[in-house]
């Protein structure tokens, strides 16, 4: 009889640890809380920029290259060059990535239960056995594996301030992330921000494509990419080791340096 596994958390990382113990004989059972797999990359949609290149061919030769290749069937540019130091990276279209994913688990024999929020964990005689839903389900297994992604959630963000890039979808709308790590007796390690807080600061910013400049639109769907500078006086460098994305003083000192004015006159 199959090994059951059952994986907490439908973004990226949930779905890779899915088809890999899918691949490994097992009986596996994803649960989301909201009603859309993919994760952050439904808004966040590149991929393979410097680390992440080479890692990405090294899960295709070893035979875990599912989730690249959906990534590669909606990709729109490829070769990216950002402003800091990440290059050749592929932008793919975050609106077709999630329905091809929810295809790909269901083809693999997946289970995927959406809207399943998980809140605790049951236990007997001091081993795990199963995942207790909000609406009163439990679903048992062998194995578990937490995916549920950045710690926090409202509370958190209420608190300190932002503290997921979805937030804005899953938080609000199907209640708040339970790490199940912590409700098994674990220990969940955090990030810390300069100032001793718990949590990061999103450096992201959704912005609807079609509030942009006729032109901006027209170079962005050109080049997959567009560098805004910021005047250096809006730019609050002792905030610099708050944000996420870790980005270099030098950085941030360089892009705030352009002329804004001369950057439309180079490119309009």
């Amino acid at each position: 009889m199959a090994a059951r596994v059952v994986v907490v958390g439908g973004g990226l990382s949930g779905c890779g640890a899915a088809l890999a113990a899918k691949k490994a004989g097992a009986e596996v059972t994803l649960l989301e809380r909201s009603d859309m797999l993919a994760g952050v990359a439904v808004r966040t949609g590149d991929t393979r920029g410097n680390g992440w290149f080479a890692g990405q061919h090294e899960l295709n030769f070893l035979g875990g290259g599912e989730l690249g290749a959906l990534m590669d069937s909606v990709k729109t540019h490829e070769g990216v060059k950002f402003p800091d130091a990440q290059s050749h990276a592929f932008i793919f279209n975050t609106g077709l990535i999630e329905p091809r994913l929810r295809k790909a688990l269901q083809n693999a024999g997946i289970t995927v239960y959406l809207k399943s929020r998980a809140v605790d964990v049951a236990r007997e005689k001091g081993w795990l056995r199963a995942i207790k839903l909000e609406d009163g389900r439990q679903v048992e297994g062998e194995a578990f594996v937490d995916c549920t992604g950045t710690r926090g959630g409202i509370a958190l963000c209420n608190k300190y301030g932002k503290g997921c890039v979805m937030c804005l979808v899953r938080c609000c709308s199907f209640g708040d992330r339970v790490s199940m790590v912590q409700k098994a007796g674990g220990k969940e390690w955090h990030r810390i921000r300069g100032d001793g807080t718990p949590g990061r600061i999103s450096t992201g910013l959704a912005v609807f494509k079609d509030t942009l400049a006729p032109w901006l639109k027209e170079k962005l769907k050109r080049e997959g990419l567009l560098w805004i500078p910021v005047p250096q006086d809006q730019v609050d460098l002792s905030k610099l080791g708050s944000m996420g994305a870790g980005r270099s003083r030098e950085f941030v000192e360089e892009v705030s340096e352009f002329n804004v004015d001369e950057y439309l006159r180079r490119f309009a």
